[in-house]
C-alpha cells in the first residue's frame, strides 16, 4: 500500500511529468518523514503549512548524521523495504572493489544516499507549492 501522488500545473505553467508517483508507508520518503517530524501528513496540510513542513525537512536534513535521518535510521529504514536486504549484500559484495569508495561502511552509503534523496525530493515538492502546483496524495 502507498500514497499515490498527482502534481497538477497552474494554467500556463508545463506540466512536470513528476517521477515520484507515490510513497511507500516505509521510512525514508517525504510524506513519511514529514508525518515523524510533524505528527501530521501532508495530505492534511494546507500549502503554507506543507512548505515549512518541507523546509524544516530540509533543514533536519541538512544535520547529516547528527540529525534524525542518521545513518543508523537509514539503515533501518533500507531493511524495511523488499530489496533492502539483497542491496546490503551487493554493496557488500561490490564495496571492497570500487577504488575511491567515499564510503567506509554500509551504514555510511545508507546515510548519504536517504538524506541526498530526501532533500531533493523535499526541494523538488517545496518548488511545486511555491509555484502553485496543486499536488494530491490518495491512499
Amino acid at each position: 500500500m502507498s500514497w499515490d501522488v498527482t502534481v497538477t500545473a497552474p494554467e500556463g505553467f508545463p506540466d512536470v511529468q513528476e517521477l515520484v508517483v507515490a510513497f511507500s508507508m516505509c521510512p525514508g520518503n517525504i510524506y513519511m518523514s514529514v508525518r515523524e517530524m510533524k505528527q501530521k501528513d501532508l495530505k492534511n496540510m494546507e500549502r503554507q503549512e506543507a512548505m515549512d513542513a518541507l523546509k524544516d525537512l530540509i533543514a533536519e536534513v541538512d544535520k547529516k548524521n547528527e540529525g534524525l535521518f542518521s545513518d543508523t535510521y537509514a539503515v533501518d529504514a533500507d531493511m524495511r523495504w523488499s530489496g533492502g536486504k539483497e542491496s546490503r549484500k551487493e554493496w557488500e559484495h561490490y564495496a571492497p572493489y570500487i577504488e575511491g569508495m567515499p564510503f567506509k561502511t554500509y551504514e555510511e552509503y545508507c546515510g548519504y544516499t536517504l538524506r541526498k534523496h530526501l532533500r531533493e525530493d523535499a526541494v523538488r515538492f517545496f518548488l511545486y507549492y511555491v509555484a502553485g502546483y496543486k499536488i494530491e496524495y490518495e491512499w
